[in-house]
């Protein structure tokens, strides 16, 4: 049992709720306190596109030339191409290939859910947002709605696995920065792939996102934008500002590609016009963004090459507020501001939050390895660090209650090195196979918080934070994984393709000699070894050429968050493989769906089930006692996409998901709903988009999150409800218009539109623990940019 302090403060909750599981994937009452390769090959014979791609392909080639050779350099021809060599290029803007399967397939090909969301659609998205959870919760149907806040998002219900170039971004006790680390300028598309596969490894139970970035091109090409965002609904609010710069380019054999880029936010508010304080959990306001990625490739010979990749993203906040205590848990009030610049004294680590990462990656291909074999081996290594804002999560006025009773803030960092070898052999013009194996090593780092003396704290009013001590959360622990994998692709006929495949899992972990924060427990460390073989099969039908029909089995290995049970050890624990707690989860995945692309229709529905009988969640057994269970748990969903074009000028879509889950918490057959974090409420999104004139292209769109009140309906039988508040509906409304100007794009976006004033999903359930936790979403804002290129 995990012995709690009382759960008075709203911050406090939340912090605990973290610390419990960066993933947040649980089943958790009102008062629980408060987280493959998919190697980048060469995609220079193909080009990224969804369900949009065919109408964009045709607006691009209606406007006119943006001058000077730029990466957006368009041509002014007739939108329907009457010559066949134009039909045919036009049609194989249906062709899609995508590497999130760890092999180049046509989307019509994959057994499975497949959204591709490309560069045009990242780059016009961006202009409302540079934050891609955000853009990804609207172009990606499984994924969460948007929360407005540098939080990662769930898939399908589960865990995510976040890949940048096939690198994975997330260890064991990882907190929600993957896609703070890359920026959209740097992005030629994200593959989402829908469910858990063998393919991918631990981590990937939801679903996988691969971030390609681009790469070196042909040509010379700079492209440069700069804009400016503006709050409406309090217009004396600061800016933001964007600039950003793209270069790219070959010299003979070598060849580069060079992002940087620089974004500030202000104070942000909401539709009231009052502004949202700056928080650990809540929001992005008074945030600079800092971000730099480059390639840098060589090719000796026609099908071999040589690639380094540098990245570094530096998120740095200056707050000018912070959340006013005063704020209680009365049912729906929103988070309030309390204004001041907040000083912390004798820390090391100075008084900014920030989040900072460091990725180096070398990779070698050869397109011709032993014979007619495709080889990819990849390394890499990623440094991350970060340091929260100051929270006063004290139930005690002077903080006598225990380590939790503090003013404190997280020390956190994580140093990985992966490496990452795939050979694709063809046997025939209808038989490869893909075999190759993955190497993890994830040492984590001792979390600790930082505690402040609270004293200081009031006297100042909360502005001046003087340094007291620190104490370690959970203990430094080591994980090695090496893992093997076969997969296998046979195009039985043109109607009928099959493909499956193994993965075989071994995990090492390592903890030395320490003591559990929760309890004071002194644990002698140990070694562990788990293995585990997973396994996927699909298969796809086509009646004809242009729908496609498939069903799919997915296994999925994930490992839990052990820093949990060795923070919260009692007496009698050991470090032991019979130990439920530390058992890795498998989840088995069942999946069927239908595709159709036709030349002014493009329709996709899919349904899924998703089971693992040893998940991970956390229940309320007393007021002040938590127990961490292992027990079976369910998710079940739809979802559905749909985009036409009545005409060349028009473009309009829909997509819609809905979800479910459910955890046997006690283990006698008896499932709760999952909270509202890992299952979101229904999401639905709606646009439509007009080509006004040869040079002026405008588009409307539309987010729906539904309600959702079984979690909070639901009681466990100790008599508290799985979830602290009940989550309410809302939609927003965007606006995006581009207007060619001279040599350059001139952009106008109007983010939420119609200024409504709601609370993101994400908010909605901390507010469970606290109405402190209730952050609205940002008020209508007006962004402004100019791109051109030289």
């Amino acid at each position: 049992m995990i012995k709690m302090l009382q759960a008075t403060s709203g911050h406090r909750q939340c912090l605990r709720l973290i610390l419990l599981s960066s993933s947040l994937v649980l089943q958790i009452p009102t008062q629980v306190s408060a987280q493959a390769v998919l190697p980048a090959l060469r995609k220079s014979a193909f080009e990224a596109v969804k369900t949009e791609a065919r109408w964009l392909a045709r607006q691009e080639q209606q406007t006119p030339s943006a001058g000077g050779g730029g990466a957006d350099r368009q041509q002014d021809e007739d939108p329907r191409p009457s010559d066949p060599k134009a039909q045919d290029e036009a049609e194989t803007l249906d062709e899609m290939v995508v590497t999130a399967t760890r092999t180049r397939e046509r989307v019509q090909d994959v057994a499975r859910t497949v959204t591709i969301v490309n560069r045009q659609q990242i780059k016009q998205q961006s202009l409302l947002t540079t934050n891609l959870g955000d853009i990804l919760g609207f172009t990606v149907p499984g994924y969460s709605a948007p929360s407005d806040s540098p939080t990662r998002g769930t898939f399908r219900g589960r865990d995510t696995q976040t890949l940048i170039d096939g690198i994975p971004q997330t260890g064991n006790y990882a907190y929600s920065n993957q896609l703070r680390f890359i920026v959209p300028l740097s992005i030629e598309q994200v593959e989402a792939v829908g469910g858990p596969s063998a393919l991918y490894g631990d981590g990937a139970t939801g679903g996988t996102l691969n971030i390609i970035t681009r790469k070196g091109s042909a040509n010379f090409q700079t492209n440069a934008r700069a804009s400016l965002s503006l709050g409406l609904s309090n217009l004396s609010a600061g800016s933001g500002y964007l600039f950003e710069q793209f270069i790219s380019g070959k010299m003979d054999a070598f060849d580069y590609a060079i992002t940087a880029s620089y974004t500030g936010i202000g104070s942000i508010y909401d539709g009231r016009g009052q502004q949202i304080p700056d928080s650990w959990f809540g929001t992005l306001g008074n945030t600079n963004t800092y971000n730099f990625y480059s390639k840098f490739g060589f090719s000796p010979g026609p099908s071999d090459r040589l690639q380094l990749t540098v990245g570094y993203a530096n998120d740095l906040s200056d707050p000018n507020s912070f959340t006013d205590p005063s704020v209680e848990s009365s049912g729906r009030e929103f988070a309030r501001a309390k204004r001041g610049r907040l000083v912390v004294e004798n820390s090391p680590y100075g008084s900014q939050p920030t989040k900072r990462n460091l990725q180096l990656a070398l990779e070698y291909t050869n397109d011709k390895f032993l014979g007619a074999s495709k080889m990819l081996a990849q390394a890499s290594y990623r440094n991350s660090f970060e340091l929260t804002a100051v929270n006063d999560n004290r139930f005690t006025s002077d903080g006598s209650g225990g380590p939790f009773d503090t003013i404190s803030r997280g020390v956190w960092g994580e140093y990985i090195t992966t490496a990452r070898f795939q050979v694709e052999t063809p046997f025939s013009d209808n038989f490869k196979l893909l075999w190759g194996s993955d190497f993890k090593n994830d040492p984590v780092e001792a979390w600790q918080l930082e505690t402040f003396d609270p004293r200081v704290y009031d006297e100042s009013g909360g502005l001046v934070q003087s340094r007291k001590g620190n104490f370690f959360y959970n203990p430094a622990y080591t994980l090695t994984n090496i893992a093997g994998f076969l997969q296998a692709n046979w195009n039985i006929s043109d109607q009928f393709i099959v493909n499956g495949g193994l993965r075989y899992e071994n995990v090492s972990f390592s903890v030395g000699d320490y003591t559990a924060a929760e309890t004071g427990q002194a644990v002698r460390g140990g070694k562990l070894n788990f293995n585990s073989t997973v396994a996927n099969l699909g298969i796809v039908y086509k009646p004809s050429p242009k729908i496609s029909i498939f069903a799919n089995f997915g296994q999925g290995f994930s490992l839990p968050v052990f820093a949990n049970p060795l923070t919260t050890a009692s007496s009698g624990f050991s470090v032991s493989s019979a130990l439920t707690a530390l058992q890795p989860k498998l989840v088995d995945s069942f999946e069927v769906g239908v595709r159709g692309r036709w030349n002014s229709l493009q329709a996709a529905i899919s349904a899924y089930y998703t089971f693992s009988s040893l998940d991970v969640g956390f229940v309320q057994i007393a007021p002040n006692e938590f127990e961490s269970v292992r027990s079976p748990q369910r998710t079940y969903g739809l979802e559905a996409s749909i985009s036409g074009q009545p005409d060349p000028n028009w473009n309009l879509g829909a997509t819609v998901a809905w979800v479910q889950g459910e955890q046997d918490a006690f283990n006698d057959g008896n499932y709760y709903p999952l909270n509202s974090y890992s299952v979101n409420p229904l999401k639905a999104t709606l646009f439509v988009e007009n080509q006004t004139t040869s040079g002026w292209r405008n588009r409307l769109q539309l987010l729906f999150s539904g309600s959702r009140d079984s979690a909070y309906n639901a009681f466990l039988p100790s008599g508290f409800r799985v979830e602290g508040a009940p989550i309410g509906s809302y939609a927003t409304v965007d606006y995006l218009s581009t207007l060619q100007m001279g040599n350059g794009t001139l952009e106008i976006g109007v983010r939420n539109l119609l200024n409504a004033q709601y609370s993101p999903v994400y908010s909605q359930y901390l507010s469970g623990f606290s109405d402190r936790n209730n952050y609205a979403a940002r008020g209508a804002t007006l962004n402004v940019a100019y791109s051109f290129g030289w």
